[in-house]
C-alpha cells in the first residue's frame, strides 16, 4: 500500500507549475540539514519555496476498502504573496477531483475542507521554520 501523503506528494510534485519553480516537494516533515544541504528551512532572507505533504489522519471505514483520508497540505515560500500563488498552483490538483490512481493507490473524489485554507507564519525553530507558510486540509479518500 502507497503512504498517502507520499501519492499526494506525486501528485504535487508532476503539478507543471511546480515543475517549472523547482520546489522541493516532501513528505511529512521539511527536511533538515546534512552536510550537503542547508534544509528547507534557512531563516530570514534565505528561504526556499518548498511544499510539505502530511497525514492528518486516516480511518478505516467499515465494511469497505476506503480509508478516509485527510491530509495537509503546506506550501512555504519566501513571502507570504508567493506562499498564497504556491497553494493557487497546487489547489486545482485537489479541488474536486474524481476517481484515480496516484503511485498504485485509488483515490476518490479528493476535495478541500471549507475554510481550512489559512495563510501562516510557521513557528520559529527549533519547532518550525519561520517563514510564511499556507496550510490547507485536504480529504484525500483512499484504498486500504
Amino acid at each position: 500500500m502507497t503512504y498517502p501523503p507520499a501519492a499526494a506528494a506525486a501528485e504535487v510534485a508532476a503539478v507543471p507549475g511546480v515543475i517549472a519553480m523547482g520546489a522541493p516537494v516532501r513528505i511529512d516533515e521539511p527536511m533538515g540539514k546534512s552536510a550537503t544541504y542547508l534544509g528547507d528551512g534557512r531563516g530570514p532572507g534565505l528561504y526556499i519555496p518548498f511544499y510539505v505533504c502530511a497525514l492528518y489522519h486516516g480511518t478505516a471505514l467499515p465494511a469497505t476498502p476506503i480509508r478516509e483520508t485527510a491530509l495537509i497540505i503546506r506550501c512555504y515560500g519566501r513571502s507570504r504573496a508567493e506562499a498564497w500563488v504556491m497553494w493557487l498552483t497546487v489547489e486545482p490538483t485537489f479541488r474536486n477531483r474524481r476517481a484515480r490512481t496516484v503511485s498504485g493507490l485509488g483515490i476518490w473524489n479528493s476535495s478541500i475542507v471549507p475554510g481550512s485554507v489559512l495563510p501562516d507564519t510557521d513557528p520559529q525553530p527549533p519547532t518550525g521554520t519561520g517563514q510564511p507558510v499556507v496550510y490547507a486540509i485536504v480529504n484525500y479518500p483512499s484504498t486500504i
